[in-house]
């Protein structure tokens, strides 16, 4: 029998199954924010890409970086190293944006973020990863335990939600 992949799935199916699920796992796409290691369902992004021209936002969350655009159409772009505690990845040179699928497909915007630099895409499975607070991070819902450092879950359909938060 195949395994599940937990594909457009929160990934806090992962982090909540119970211990005994090996057959629940997810592909998702790791990548690195300061020194910090995370990973988001790979379904979910739409492509990483060169940093876009922002144009900033003076109003909103302070999360919120601004608006940029991509082939045509509009993308909001969120400081997710500040939302997780880390120094902002957007000054790098090196600097790469991951942009993610609209959540509602013609009712929302995709949203963008910057990082320092991508790992690959890899599959993880329920078994290997340990729910955390969210009052750690309001992003963050999970973390592995066997990677060191650990690869910290991010879910993507709690995103949006950062942008109503301030620091």
């Amino acid at each position: 029998m195949e395994p599940e992949i937990a594909e457009k799935q929160s990934i806090v199916e992962l982090a909540r199954a119970p211990a005994t699920s090996a057959e629940l796992q997810a592909r998702i796409l790791r990548f690195i924010i300061g020194g910090r290691r995370f990973g988001i369902v790979a379904s979910a992004v739409m492509e990483v890409t060169v940093p876009p021209e922002i144009t900033p936002i003076s109003f909103g969350s302070d999360f919120l970086t601004g608006i940029a655009p991509l082939r045509g159409e509009i993308v909001a772009v969120i400081d997710l190293a500040a939302a997780v505690g880390e120094v902002s990845s957007a000054h790098v040179s090196k600097a790469k944006y991951i942009i993610l699928h609209p959540m509602q497909p013609g009712e929302s915007l995709p949203i963008a973020f910057a990082i320092d630099r991508i790992e690959e895409v890899s599959t993880i499975q329920a078994v290997d990863v340990e729910a955390v607070d969210e009052s750690e991070s309001p992003c963050i819902v999970g973390r592995t335990k066997s990677h060191k450092p650990p690869i910290e879950i991010v879910d993507h359909r709690k995103l949006p939600r950062i942008l109503s938060h301030s620091r």
